[in-house]
């Protein structure tokens, strides 16, 4: 650790010793929980923002949290091949590895690659995804480049006895569901607990071939609250994942391997403190984030003795403390404000045997400040700075500024962000012995957004429109000619439209659509590959039999796409669902998922996933 590093990281820890954090209660549904560094309310986002909250993932029946994310404007999946295996998503054009990803406020962005990988993530147990577009790196550090997916896992009901949910689920490709989850309380403590047991027989990854490629998931979640005092609170989170799945050889392309397999074992956990101050008017936060991953591969056709050193093994411990001071000036603008300082330290370590060194470590240290206002009822304002010190790479100052406006009585909202981002290199991309290059500098971006929603009838229809464009810097790509990773010369520019609409055309019919135009190109004028220049989805929702049946159909279109500089073929995919409630405690449900038995790829040489079934049966008691 570097001398300035330390001393910071030592100013950091002395700052937690003081404790806590803002433990007001709060309706996520109102709030956006990732957009500051404390909670705010929707309409006064000036970031562009979606959420997906737990009801619209149980009423389409979405099992995976990267399927959900397909219908979100600005945001583009690829799955290479059968369910479990690598799943990369995107936003606004950028890679994978700039995207961050929170679990319960924990990174799960793996330490290898930079990137989080989806395939691992099912939706049981979670209670809303929050998706922030734009650089985000104020706010966050590292990573934050493109935007930030914020996994919200469900919490606990004060005051109430066990409330049990088990669902029961088969369908095509031998698969199998089965899920529990148990959630109560008392008067000053609630907790909630969920599991999940998922297996499929899968499809052939390769396009020739007819071997299956199967995936096995466990999942198991917890979350607890509690009030050790009035004014002092503290809340924990666990999460366990153990996926195992069936792999393919790969040289140029995937080729059928009867016995390659993958495993992977993901553990994520977060200790905090809540103090509230002069009746909530300061407020502090602690918290103890740590997460770790375990990778493990196996082919059986040359397995030998030395299979344990075969995989990587990484893990992330972060230490943070922030005070928020809220206080209001009403004789100046009958404004509301708070302003809230952070320090941060973090250390990570990753051991892989065919890096330059096996075993490495680095720390990280931040300080960031964030400000929001609130000036006449209508005019929102934030503002946030950040100072990373990096034990390997040069310090790095990124910023946000965002405001929204609301026009009184027209249902009319402007909204709009400016900021900064940056992204440190991977051990893989730095250490590995074939590929690294320990010359690499971070990455860096700049970007703006601006865009104006609509409501009206009573907020029965809305609609928004938001224009971004992001500038990039020092990318890191693979070089063909040094056969090494480096940061490419000359900026890569990104920008687009993101249009979302919601409409309730009757008390019982809703439709939503979204529309995406992505212009994402390299230094050199490229298409880069795996963003959809155009993507659009269209949802319609209809309950009937006075709510006690419920019925779905959506649609997505993905054209315009390249792989490696290979044109891919314009896809559309269509999903059907519908679930009825028998009783207070019984419900019966079913989907089809790819209806039309759609022929795609979503990323070169990988087959998807043709036309699948699946019922299930989900019990309250």
């Amino acid at each position: 650790m570097s001398g300035k590093a330390g001393v910071t990281s030592l100013i950091a820890l002395g700052l937690l010793a003081s404790t806590s954090a803002y433990a007001e209660e709060i309706n996520l549904d109102e709030v956006v929980v990732s957009a500051g560094l404390v909670p705010v309310d929707e309409e006064k986002v000036g970031r562009a923002y979606t959420v997906v909250t737990g009801k619209q993932l149980e009423q389409s029946q979405t099992k995976y949290v990267a399927d959900a994310l397909r219908m979100v404007p600005g945001v583009s999946v690829g799955r290479s091949g059968s369910s479990g295996a690598l799943t990369e998503v995107r936003i606004r054009g950028g890679e994978s590895r700039h995207v961050l990803v929170l679990i319960d406020g924990v990174e799960a962005s793996a330490i290898a690659l930079g990137a989080y990988d989806f395939s691992s993530l099912e939706t049981v147990g979670i209670d809303r995804i929050e998706v922030l577009r734009g650089p985000q790196s104020a706010l966050y550090g590292a990573h934050a480049m493109s935007g930030v997916i914020n996994i919200i896992t469900k919490k606990g009901e004060r005051n109430s006895k066990p409330k049990f949910t088990v669902k029961q689920e088969v369908g095509t490709e031998l698969s199998s569901l089965t899920s529990a989850e148990v959630r109560g309380g008392q008067e000053r403590f609630d907790y909630a607990f969920s599991g999940a047991f998922h297996y499929t027989d899968g499809i052939n990854t390769a396009l020739t071939g007819s071997e299956k490629d199967a995936n096995r998931n466990i999942t198991l979640n917890g979350k607890v609250n509690a009030d050790l005092t009035d004014d002092l609170k503290v809340d924990a989170s666990l999460r366990y994942v153990d996926k195992n799945s069936d792999t393919d050889a790969y040289t140029t392309a995937p080729s059928d391997d009867p016995y390659l397999y993958a495993n992977t074992q993901e553990f994520f956990g977060s200790l905090g403190l809540t103090h509230s101050l002069w009746d909530g008017h300061f407020v502090q936060k602690a918290r103890a984030r740590y997460s770790s991953s375990t990778q493990r591969g196996l082919d059986y056709a040359s397995w030998t003795s030395s299979y344990d050193k075969y995989g990587s093994d990484s893990d992330k411990l972060s230490l943070d403390y922030q005070g928020t001071v809220f206080f209001d000036t009403p004789s100046l603008a009958n404004a509301k404000h708070s302003l809230t300082g952070a320090a941060s330290w973090q250390t990570e370590s990753y051991t892989d045997p065919y890096s330059t060194d096996p075993e490495r470590k680095r720390d990280t240290t931040g300080l960031a400040v964030d400000y929001t206002g609130e000036f006449w009822d209508n005019l929102f304002l934030g503002a946030g700075a950040r100072y990373d010190i990096f034990e390997d790479f040069d310090d790095t100052a990124t910023y946000n500024v965002n405001a929204a406006y609301v026009f009184e009585g027209t249902g009319t909202r402007l909204h709009s962000s400016v900021g900064t981002g940056t992204a440190i290199p991977s051990y893989y991309q730095t250490y590995n012995a074939i590929y690294g290059n320990a010359s690499l500098t971070p990455e860096k971006t700049f970007g703006w957004d601006a865009g104006i929603e609509q409501s009206l009838f009573n907020d029965r229809f809305k609609v928004d429109v938001t224009y971004f464009n992001q500038r990039l810097t020092d990318e890191i790509v693979f070089s063909s000619v040094t056969n090494k990773y480096a940061n490419e010369v000359g900026v890569s520019k990104r920008q687009g439209v993101e249009v979302s609409a919601s409409a309730k055309l009757t008390d019982n019919l809703t439709v939503d659509a979204s529309y995406t135009y992505t212009d994402s190109k390299t230094p050199s004028g490229a298409q880069e590959s795996r963003r959809p220049k155009h993507s659009g989805t269209l949802k319609l929702s209809q309950a009937f039999l006075d709510g006690k049946a419920h019925a779905f159909i959506d649609s997505s279109i993905f054209a315009d796409r390249t792989d490696t500089y290979v044109a891919l073929d314009d896809y559309i995919l269509v999903n059907v669902g519908a679930d009825y409630q028998i009783n207070d405690k019984i419900q019966v449900y079913g989907r089809v998922e790819n209806l039309f038995d759609e022929n795609y790829q979503e990323v070169a040489g990988y087959n998807t996933a043709g036309i699948t079934g699946y019922v299930g049966l989900k019990a309250d008691f």
